[in-house]
């Protein structure tokens, strides 16, 4: 799963652990619309179970990965 790329498990879906799918599935909304507030409580959530995103201004969402790893457009 991590390479010299980085991880982005929103590109690598079918390595989402259940518990993270749970909450992206919970939040399913925030993410479609790109809501600020959605994807906050998303990322406090993920981040209890130790997972991380990042957003542009847009609201759409990147790089879902374990904390403390790199993401895709990190290693750019």
């Amino acid at each position: 799963m991590l390479n010299e790329t980085g991880i982005d498990l929103f590109e690598d879906f079918e390595n989402i652990p259940p518990n993270v799918q749970k909450v992206l599935d919970k939040y399913e909304d925030a993410f479609m619309d790109g809501d600020y507030r959605g994807l906050l409580k998303a990322h406090n959530e993920l981040g209890e179970i130790g997972y991380e995103f990042e957003y542009y201004l847009d609201g759409q969402a990147y790089d879902l990965r374990p904390i403390g790893t790199k993401g895709k457009l990190d290693t750019i």
